[in-house]
């Protein structure tokens, strides 16, 4: 399969062609542009049902989807009936959302699209054994799609310049609103259309003759993307062993570079596939050569960086076992400090498909490409609907969790409560951060209605969510995290050294590591105490750092003009260059960097 020539010379013919494969997604294209020139001429925010935008682009990626699928294997008139029954269906779960639309079914809708979406590029080759023709399907597929939106853009742009020139020129009043337009009929009219009319039609019967391998998506795959996802793999093991040497739990940020290091790694070896198929005489192979320019470039996949190529594909999954292991410690340690919530679930789940796509691909030496997409949008599709739903599963989470939680207070959402004397019930500090937080989570992610029924009855059909905070007396603004900088250059600084005869510099000290000064003396940070041990004598000098670190604060603040970060004691001086960190709202004190001079008498 040949990437298809870019021509309007048949765009008729192949737009009437569109029209006959995909009648029902054709008609939710024009619907939907339809309604966004409706919004756009009546200058009102809302006034087409916000319900429409999540009805019609699911229906839209739905229904194209089950088109390509049913492509020679149902019947025309079944293939409608059944399409409708689909869209039908997002139609019914679209339009039963609450007004407004809540965060939580807003992260379903994408989930639901991500589902789609993939659905399109690997719906026609689903039951497909022959994974060079999906791959060459799925490359040209997104081409034509880039190439789609690319035109819409083009003529956006020159469309908008001609009515900028009559503007300009003529003197034309052009209305804001007639760029909208425009920009509808170039992106939601002219884009979807041209796509439409481009997508290949599978044929069940053709044999895999030759495939294109672009010169792009060499350089892309080879050159580029196998370089740093390289220093990727580099940086996160070295983390791996850092973790491992100092028997400490991850950081739980270390859960975001893995999930990009594994799509990242897996839409690469996607790229790459043909190459990691090739044998030994590409001529002889799955590809075929055309002419001379085309030779030249088979040889030079056949070049070193094919073998690395190879390489990747044949051994990632295996690579990614053990960073996935460290992403899984990084997931566990956010939830036991801070609970579950929507996004750390979905982080959960990305983890356990990537376990599973890399155990898969690595048993089967990568021959079934495919899966990575279609396992991907089963997940997506399955994490977003039914009692297992991520959406319904933090939901009952956190309100079990707010009824304990109330519990304790002794709170009777059905008893009558007199508002004018609120703060009566009160719980530890931690409760209560704990507390206030899971009912402006649920007010947040899941709307209003949901934690009204708590305290309505007790506190009134008028009150709000802050009235029940308020009753709870888990109001208060509690002390917020308090960050603090601060930067001397040791030049601008002046040392007496009389009366001391030793000098200990100290960089880059944290509250994470123990910093080993020389081979006598270490120095750490424990609390608000910077300590100084002598492995021989095992001696200590403890410095307080409350007050540098309250000057470093109040300069922030610019409540003062303090430039003297010293600590005079008995028997040392204390000069502090640079100190950086904060104090949360519990008077814990984290320094990332603290470069000091002691003096010793």
């Amino acid at each position: 399969m040949k990437l298809t020539k870019i021509s309007f010379e048949l765009i008729g013919e192949k737009l009437q062609t569109a029209v006959k494969r995909f009648p029902l997604t054709v008609a939710a294209v024009l619907t939907l542009a339809g309604f966004i020139f409706v919004q756009i001429h009546s200058r009102e925010n809302n006034y087409v049902d916000q319900r429409v935008w999540y009805f019609l682009p699911l229906g839209i990626l739905a229904s194209l989807a089950f088109y390509l699928f049913a492509e020679n294997r149902i019947r025309c008139i079944l293939k409608n009936i059944l399409n409708a029954v689909i869209v039908g269906l997002l139609a019914l779960y679209a339009f039963t959302l609450q007004k407004p639309v809540v965060e939580a079914e807003i992260i379903r809708s994408v989930m639901l699209g991500v589902s789609f979406t993939l659905a399109i590029f690997f719906a026609p080759y689903i039951t497909g054994k022959n994974q060079l023709k999906f791959w060459d399907y799925l490359q040209e597929t997104f081409f034509q799609l880039v190439m789609a939106f690319f035109f819409g853009a083009v003529f956006m742009a020159g469309l908008s310049l001609a009515l900028v020139s009559l503007d300009q020129l003529f003197g034309v009043n052009i209305p804001d609103r007639y760029y909208g337009y425009l920009a509808t009929t170039c992106f939601a009219v002219f884009s979807p259309l041209y796509f439409l009319s481009s997508v290949s039609k599978e044929n069940p019967t053709e044999e895999m003759a030759e495939i294109s391998f672009p010169h792009f998506l060499k350089i892309l795959g080879l050159y580029i993307l196998l370089p740093i996802l390289g220093v990727y793999l580099v940086i996160l093991y070295g983390y791996l062993i850092k973790i491992i040497a100092s028997w400490q739990l991850p950081n739980g940020w270390v859960s975001w570079l893995v999930s990009v290091l594994g799509i990242a790694g897996y839409l690469t070896m996607f790229i790459l596939y043909p190459i990691s198929t090739l044998p030994p005489n590409p001529l002889k192979g799955g590809l075929k050569e055309t002419d001379e320019s085309q030779h030249s470039e088979m040889s030079d996949i056949s070049s070193p960086f094919r073998g690395l190529g190879g390489f990747f594909t044949r051994f990632f999954p295996l690579l990614l076992l053990p960073l996935l292991i460290l992403m899984f410690v990084g997931i566990m340690r956010r939830f036991s400090d801070y609970g579950i919530t929507i996004n750390r679930l979905l982080v959960l789940i990305l983890n356990l498909w990537l376990f599973g796509i890399s155990i898969y691909l690595f048993i089967v030496k990568n021959r079934h490409i495919k899966w990575i997409f279609i396992s991907f949008a089963m997940v997506a599709f399955l994490s977003a609907v039914g009692p297992w739903s991520v959406m319904k599963v933090t939901k009952s989470s956190m309100t079990s969790e707010l009824k304990t939680l109330l519990a304790e207070t002794r709170w009777n959402s059905s008893e009558k409560m007199d508002t004018s004397n609120l703060k009566l019930l009160t719980l530890k500090r931690e409760k209560q951060e704990r507390l206030r937080d899971i009912i402006n989570y649920l007010s947040n992610k899941y709307g209003k209605d949901l934690i009204r029924p708590f305290y309505e009855k007790k506190l009134g059909n008028k009150a709000t969510e802050y009235d029940f905070i308020n009753a709870l007396g888990v109001s208060e603004d509690f002390k917020q995290d308090e960050y603090f900088s601060n930067y001397h250059q040791s030049a601008n600084i002046a040392l007496d050294i009389k009366d001391y005869h030793q000098l200990i510099k100290l960089s880059r000290i944290s509250s994470k590591d123990e910093y080993e000064i020389n081979d006598t003396l270490s120095a750490s940070i424990v609390d608000e105490n910077l300590i100084i041990s002598n492995k021989i004598n095992h001696q200590k000098l403890k410095i307080s750092l409350k007050d540098i670190v309250q000057k470093a604060i109040e300069r922030n603040k610019k409540l003062t003009d303090n430039k003297d970060f010293i600590v005079d004691g008995i028997d040392y001086k204390l000069i502090v260059y640079t100190i950086d960190g904060k104090k949360d709202n519990s008077n814990r004190l984290t320094i990332n960097n603290l470069e000091a001079i002691i003096l010793l008498k």
